[in-house]
């Protein structure tokens, strides 16, 4: 249905980059990618023990917005 891909940043031991976020072309607009990405956030906080997240988007700004996620210099 989902998939994503955490990369440790090595310059900064308490947070990783989410990657390659893919929901299902069928099983879009559904509300499947943001709980998914609820659901990778509460692992990187609850079970790798992380601070912060970072992604890179090109395409769906807007929807990362709408988690909560805000533009920021390049990591």
């Amino acid at each position: 249905m989902a998939h994503c891909k955490l990369t440790p940043i090595p310059s900064m031991p308490s947070a990783c980059f989410i990657e390659s976020v893919v929901v299902w072309k069928s099983l879009r607009g559904q509300g499947i990618g943001s709980f998914f990405m609820n659901e990778a956030e509460k692992y990187c906080k609850f079970n790798l023990k992380l601070d912060e997240i970072y992604l890179s988007t090109t395409d769906k700004e807007d929807f990362y917005k709408k988690l909560g996620y805000e533009p920021c210099p390049p990591i």
